[in-house]
């Protein structure tokens, strides 16, 4: 019987002590001088974890270049951290992460692929939730004022920030765009497709762009990059400040960071 008893009382502490853990939420980032928000969007029908990292010396009525950060779960505080080691002190990260269920496949994706497993073709109403939501809570809210609005996004993230830039439906705030590893296969590669009808719509494109690739991301992923940034080199689009790095020695893996970095180098 007490045998049975201490059996009962350990399957019984057991039991809570992986209860109470379960319950954790998930480890927030350990960035300086860095706040975060929850904001559940009336676009997207989706709640994000919106990750804010400051500059030193902050001043709530200065403009600030303003990074958002596609992936902001993922790299965030590397990013941040790496920020933080630059003399750039004129910039402000936000970071862009979901506060449940991780939706990315569905909001960077426009439109749907039928070999993408899950939701996709979600981009217009996400590119409202930036916009729409997003922009105006940290305008009026939060008080941060943008001097330069840049999107970076990674993988299907790049493609993202790419079709942002290309479509004409929607008005949108970015002035410059990163684009790291950006899946340019995408739906039969329609990006391809929608630069071509921006291009035949006007020769003016007055935007940023940053473009770049690892060399050891495979050569469909290597193919694809060349054709589209020669693609854009041989546009001649006016008043487009345009620039592309292939790294050494990457995969798609480790290119996010190095990306981030480089173009930190750039401005």
């Amino acid at each position: 019987m007490k045998n049975i008893q201490c059996s009962f009382w350990y399957f019984f502490m057991m039991g809570l002590f992986f209860l109470l853990t379960g319950c954790q939420t998930d480890k927030l980032p350990e960035v300086q001088n860095s706040k975060h928000y929850e904001l559940t969007s009336s676009n997207t029908k989706s709640s994000y974890t919106i990750f804010i990292a400051y500059p030193e010396n902050y001043q709530s009525n200065k403009p600030y270049k303003v990074i958002y950060m596609l992936d902001g779960d993922d790299y965030f505080e590397e990013a941040a951290n790496a920020l933080r080691k630059t003399l750039h002190n004129n910039i402000v990260l936000v970071g862009i992460g979901y506060n449940s269920k991780n939706k990315r496949g569905r909001d960077y994706s426009y439109p749907s692929d039928a070999d993408f497993k899950g939701s996709s073709g979600g981009a217009k109403k996400f590119l409202k939730f930036l916009t729409e939501e997003l922009n105006p809570f940290l305008t009026n809210q939060i008080g941060l004022q943008h001097q330069e609005s840049i999107l970076y996004g990674h993988s299907l993230g790049g493609y993202f920030a790419l079709y942002t830039m290309f479509q004409q439906s929607q008005n949108h705030f970015f002035d410059a765009f990163i684009a790291a590893s950006p899946n340019l296969m995408w739906a039969d590669a329609y990006l391809f497709k929608l630069e071509e009808s921006y291009f035949q719509t006007t020769n003016i494109l007055p935007k940023k762009l940053y473009l770049s690739v690892g060399d050891l991301e495979g050569v469909s992923q290597n193919l694809f990059y060349q054709a589209f940034y020669r693609k854009l080199e041989d546009r001649e689009y006016a008043q487009f400040d345009f620039s592309v790095a292939r790294f050494s020695n990457s995969t798609h893996r480790n290119t996010p960071i190095k990306a981030f970095k480089n173009f930190l180098n750039e401005i």
